[in-house]
């Protein structure tokens, strides 16, 4: 049994304090570890999918029914994909019997490594793909040499 079992959530902080005093360059890490939503945790609205295609290909599926993709911004900085609607989809002038298909305004964020780009975002019956590939360089590919 290693000594990592015996750490709870309450120990968090203190796991935090102790690396960022022993360590040079994590600073972004620690940053983009706290502001994910440790602390406080995000809504559940969008739903979303998290799907591995491979090792090198993720995928992030977003229901948004009811909205159009001129309604919804993807964004990308400093490591931080954001996805926002733009405005609220309200149609307060309708009168709703019941109304389950929530379109309030939203913002759904998620840390990227430093080696993933964003490949395609399409938009199709109301689900919002963004393909995430990992970047890996020619040096660390697999590579089989011939022996003379």
């Amino acid at each position: 049994m290693t000594g990592i079992s015996h750490f709870t959530t309450k120990d968090l902080d203190a796991i935090f304090n102790t690396l960022k005093r022993s360590s040079v360059g994590y600073d972004d890490l620690f940053y983009r570890l706290h502001s994910s939503g440790l602390r406080t945790p995000q809504n559940s609205y969008p739903p979303y999918n998290k799907i591995k295609v491979n090792e090198e290909h993720v995928k992030f599926e977003i229901a948004l029914a009811g909205w159009s993709k001129d309604d919804i911004e993807v964004t990308t900085q400093t490591n931080l994909l954001t996805i926002k609607s733009k405005s609220s989809n309200d149609t307060s002038d309708v009168n709703y019997v019941h109304r389950g298909v929530a379109t309030r305004t939203f913002t759904r964020t998620i840390n990227l490594c430093d080696d993933q780009e964003i490949g395609e975002v399409s938009f199709e019956n109301g689900l919002l793909t963004i393909n995430i590939h990992k970047i890996v360089p020619d040096h660390q590919k697999l590579k089989v040499y011939e022996i003379k």
